[in-house]
Protein backbone atom coordinates (compact mmCIF):
# COMPACT_ATOMS: atom_id res chain seq x y z
CA UNK A 1 0.00 0.00 0.00
CA UNK A 2 1.62 3.27 -1.05
CA UNK A 3 0.84 7.05 0.46
CA UNK A 4 0.47 9.99 -2.50
CA UNK A 5 -0.13 13.35 -0.69
CA UNK A 6 1.35 16.44 -1.63
CA UNK A 7 1.37 19.73 0.78
CA UNK A 8 2.28 23.25 -1.09
CA UNK A 9 2.73 26.60 -0.61
CA UNK A 10 3.32 29.14 -2.98
CA UNK A 11 2.19 31.75 -5.81
CA UNK A 12 0.11 31.36 -8.24
CA UNK A 13 2.44 32.00 -11.39
CA UNK A 14 0.20 32.64 -14.49
CA UNK A 15 -3.68 33.24 -15.09
CA UNK A 16 -5.58 29.98 -14.50
CA UNK A 17 -7.16 28.03 -17.18
CA UNK A 18 -10.50 26.97 -16.81
CA UNK A 19 -12.08 23.95 -19.49
CA UNK A 20 -15.46 22.75 -19.63
CA UNK A 21 -15.83 19.03 -21.62
CA UNK A 22 -17.81 17.62 -22.65
CA UNK A 23 -18.79 15.32 -20.42
CA UNK A 24 -20.09 18.19 -17.79
CA UNK A 25 -16.84 18.78 -15.73
CA UNK A 26 -15.08 21.83 -14.98
CA UNK A 27 -10.90 21.46 -14.82
CA UNK A 28 -9.14 24.47 -13.90
CA UNK A 29 -5.52 24.14 -14.13
CA UNK A 30 -2.21 26.54 -12.81
CA UNK A 31 1.32 26.55 -12.11
CA UNK A 32 2.36 27.28 -8.57
CA UNK A 33 6.11 28.48 -7.71
CA UNK A 34 7.04 27.11 -4.39
CA UNK A 35 9.78 28.90 -4.08
CA UNK A 36 11.19 32.40 -5.40
CA UNK A 37 11.93 31.06 -8.55
CA UNK A 38 9.79 31.00 -11.54
CA UNK A 39 11.48 28.50 -13.22
CA UNK A 40 10.28 25.40 -11.75
CA UNK A 41 6.39 25.41 -11.09
CA UNK A 42 4.21 22.52 -10.33
CA UNK A 43 1.71 22.03 -12.66
CA UNK A 44 -1.93 21.95 -9.97
CA UNK A 45 -5.29 20.73 -11.79
CA UNK A 46 -8.78 20.72 -9.96
CA UNK A 47 -11.78 19.06 -10.72
CA UNK A 48 -15.28 19.55 -10.74
CA UNK A 49 -16.84 22.24 -8.10
CA UNK A 50 -12.97 22.54 -6.59
CA UNK A 51 -12.58 23.79 -9.97
CA UNK A 52 -15.68 26.38 -9.92
CA UNK A 53 -14.60 27.19 -6.39
CA UNK A 54 -10.83 28.11 -7.51
CA UNK A 55 -11.86 29.76 -10.98
CA UNK A 56 -13.76 32.29 -8.40
CA UNK A 57 -11.34 33.00 -6.18
CA UNK A 58 -8.06 32.40 -7.78
CA UNK A 59 -6.06 35.18 -9.25
CA UNK A 60 -2.09 35.29 -10.19
CA UNK A 61 0.00 36.50 -7.72
CA UNK A 62 -1.98 34.90 -4.93
CA UNK A 63 -0.39 32.79 -2.33
CA UNK A 64 -1.74 29.75 -1.85
CA UNK A 65 -1.68 26.75 0.06
CA UNK A 66 -2.88 23.34 -1.60
CA UNK A 67 -3.12 19.47 -0.86
CA UNK A 68 -3.44 16.80 -3.09
CA UNK A 69 -1.77 13.65 -4.86
CA UNK A 70 1.08 13.32 -7.57
CA UNK A 71 -0.02 12.08 -10.57
CA UNK A 72 1.90 11.22 -14.20
CA UNK A 73 1.28 11.18 -17.22
CA UNK A 74 2.51 10.05 -20.98
CA UNK A 75 1.14 11.94 -24.14
CA UNK A 76 2.08 9.77 -27.28
CA UNK A 77 1.93 11.76 -30.32
CA UNK A 78 3.11 10.71 -34.11
CA UNK A 79 6.64 12.13 -33.67
CA UNK A 80 6.71 12.29 -29.51
CA UNK A 81 5.88 11.43 -26.39
CA UNK A 82 5.89 13.73 -23.56
CA UNK A 83 6.27 12.45 -19.82
CA UNK A 84 4.93 14.65 -17.23
CA UNK A 85 3.88 15.17 -13.58
CA UNK A 86 0.73 16.78 -12.18
CA UNK A 87 -0.88 17.29 -8.64
CA UNK A 88 -4.43 16.77 -8.69
CA UNK A 89 -5.34 19.44 -5.91
CA UNK A 90 -7.77 18.05 -2.90
CA UNK A 91 -8.15 21.47 -1.56
CA UNK A 92 -6.76 24.27 -1.16
CA UNK A 93 -6.75 27.83 0.98
CA UNK A 94 -6.02 31.24 0.21
CA UNK A 95 -3.13 32.53 2.24
CA UNK A 96 -2.56 35.98 0.67
CA UNK A 97 -1.86 37.86 -2.39
CA UNK A 98 1.22 38.95 -3.59
CA UNK A 99 0.40 42.37 -4.76
CA UNK A 100 -1.30 43.15 -1.57
CA UNK A 101 1.35 42.19 0.18
CA UNK A 102 3.67 44.39 -1.52
CA UNK A 103 1.25 47.29 -1.54
CA UNK A 104 1.07 47.21 1.70
CA UNK A 105 5.10 46.98 2.02
CA UNK A 106 5.34 49.88 0.00
CA UNK A 107 2.41 51.92 2.09
CA UNK A 108 4.67 50.86 4.95
CA UNK A 109 8.02 52.00 3.66
CA UNK A 110 6.58 55.80 2.97
CA UNK A 111 4.84 55.81 5.78
CA UNK A 112 8.51 55.36 7.65
CA UNK A 113 10.18 57.80 4.64
CA UNK A 114 7.64 60.94 5.82
CA UNK A 115 8.48 60.07 9.37
CA UNK A 116 12.19 60.21 9.30
CA UNK A 117 12.02 63.15 6.34
CA UNK A 118 9.52 64.72 9.34
CA UNK A 119 12.13 64.63 12.18
CA UNK A 120 15.10 65.62 9.70
CA UNK A 121 13.18 68.91 9.04
CA UNK A 122 12.45 69.31 12.52
CA UNK A 123 16.11 68.93 13.56
CA UNK A 124 17.00 71.10 11.03
CA UNK A 125 14.98 73.47 11.95
CA UNK A 126 16.22 73.61 15.82
CA UNK A 127 19.39 73.96 14.61
CA UNK A 128 18.88 76.77 12.11
CA UNK A 129 16.67 78.90 14.77
CA UNK A 130 19.56 78.59 17.20
CA UNK A 131 22.04 79.46 14.57
CA UNK A 132 20.08 82.99 13.99
CA UNK A 133 22.10 85.85 15.51
CA UNK A 134 20.33 88.66 14.88
CA UNK A 135 23.16 91.65 14.35
CA UNK A 136 21.10 94.37 14.14
CA UNK A 137 24.07 96.82 12.72
CA UNK A 138 22.28 98.12 9.90
CA UNK A 139 21.93 101.76 9.18
CA UNK A 140 18.38 102.64 8.61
Amino acid sequence: MGFNKVILTGNIVNVPRTYYPKRGNCILRLKLAADDSTKECHQLVFFNELAERAEEQLRQGMLLFIEGSLHYYKHEFPEDVIYGAEIHVSAFEVIGNAKERVKDEVIETTKQFIVDINELLKEDSKESTNAIVVDDDLPF
